[in-house]
């Protein structure tokens, strides 16, 4: 996919506050979460193919990833 050009790849990386122990971590899911959404929206807004999306996450990633598919504005077609 890389070599077409043809694909638009984003990556969030929240190892700054992703360190502490885990309850801490629980109660920025959300947060991250909701400001990955607001953004994605955004860009969604500015002509990105929402029927191409699909969001990746791991471990705690993939909390993430589930609630950014409830906070996001737009239905999206895949979160694995």
């Amino acid at each position: 996919y890389l070599e077409r050009g043809t694909d638009n790849i984003l990556l969030l990386d929240w190892s700054e506050i992703a360190f502490n122990n885990y309850l801490l971590l629980l109660g920025r899911v959300k947060q991250v979460a909701e400001i990955l959404a607001h953004t994605f929206d955004g860009l969604v807004e500015l002509g990105m193919d929402l029927e191409e999306s699909h969001i990746i996450g791991h471990s705690m990633g993939a909390q993430i990833a589930g609630f950014f598919g409830r906070y996001s504005r737009y239905s999206i077609p895949r979160i694995t």
